[in-house]
């Protein structure tokens, strides 16, 4: 199957996109995905359909595809020029965690991504040929299909999406975009407030609730990241993730909730010391990523004494594995034959 994929890969690179090999799913609703593990964050997101009315771009590809490597800057160009809550950007490996991972701590190019990488996804996409991306419109259909080395076309795909209204404000978009895109840019209180200025109109009082149900979408993204890094023992990223949304909330029904959830990780003794742990631990990882084998040594053995020092508990358990991870380099043809 891989040798198949790179032999399409090589050949058909700079082809039409009907000659790739891939189903085109132009026009039409693309086959669901289930979001399996995530290698580099804690999500809450489990298929494609919870993002109704939001734009998705689905990256298909290989830590040992050149082409995929090669394309990966654009996907990283997209994810830091758009920093809003209705674009979400993946890419979708077949590989194992442990290889992807490896890969964005020791590949010059891996160690430069920050846009959210899935391993065990279940999408039967039909695809045999990567890279192979697909962008999702608000309608759930798929509006641009292609190489993410189609950096200009794609660019220009992704806005042309974020500038289209969902179906649901379509007929009275030229009155309400403004007051929607307060919600995009993440000014909840004036989202609020519109909505509550739109409900005196009664053609715009769809538009008002639309506008409603989208921040509390958002504010539960919010509540449940840090919810799962909190599962996971790491309080230290549960808390910046309550503070962000402490500050993007302020005057907002919200704030009280998140002062609360704020107060409870921050007033305990114990937590402040586990916070002050995870910090310790997330700043030395951020200093490691791309750095030679030899670089890494005294890192490794920082976590090691972490882990050491914390056995049988989430710290600890993670420092190992990520002991574990800076010590075995990504190899191509080990992650090519994972």
């Amino acid at each position: 199957m891989r040798k198949t994929l790179i032999i399409l890969t090589a050949l058909l690179l700079a082809t039409p996109i009907f000659a790739y090999g891939n189903p085109s799913y132009v026009d039409k609703t693309p086959p669901d995905l289930k979001f399996g593990r995530f290698v580099n964050a804690e999500l809450p997101y489990e298929y494609l359909e919870h993002f109704e009315g939001e734009v998705v771009l689905v990256e298909f590809f290989s830590t040992w595809c050149g082409p995929c490597r090669a394309g990966m800057k654009h996907m990283q160009a997209l994810q830091e020029k758009f920093d809003r809550p209705d674009l979400h950007i993946f890419a979708v490996s077949d590989e194992s965690y442990d290889i992807v991972k490896r890969f964005l701590y020791h590949h010059e190019t891996g160690a430069k991504l920050t846009y959210p990488i899935v391993v065990d996804a279940e999408a039967d996409w039909g695809i045999v040929s990567i890279p192979m991306a697909y962008l999702i419109g608000r309608n759930g259909k798929v509006v641009w299909e292609g190489r993410p080395t189609d950096e200009k076309e794609m660019t220009e795909a992704v806005e042309k999406a974020l500038a289209t209204p969902a179906p649901v404000v379509a007929d009275v978009w030229d009155s309400v975009k403004e007051r929607v895109r307060y919600v995009y840019n993440e000014y909840y209180e004036r989202a609020l407030a519109s909505a509550k200025a739109l409900k005196k109109k009664e053609e715009t009082i769809s538009a008002a609730v639309h506008i409603e149900k989208l921040v509390t979408r958002f504010y539960n993204r919010y509540i449940k990241r840090s919810q799962l890094y909190q599962q996971k023992g790491d309080y230290y990223r549960s808390l910046q993730i309550l503070e962000d949304a402490e500050r993007k909330f302020r005057q907002t029904p919200y704030r009280e909730h998140l002062v609360n959830k704020l107060g409870e990780l921050k007033d305990n003794k114990e937590n402040r010391a586990i916070i002050k742990q995870w910090e310790g631990l997330h700043k030395t990882l951020s200093k490691v990523r791309g750095l030679s084998r030899q670089e890494m040594s005294k890192a490794i053995a920082e976590l090691k004494k972490i882990a050491k020092e914390n056995e049988n508990k989430p710290i600890g358990e993670y420092a190992s594995e990520m002991a574990d991870i800076l010590s075995k380099p990504w190899n191509p043809q080990e992650a090519f034959e994972d």
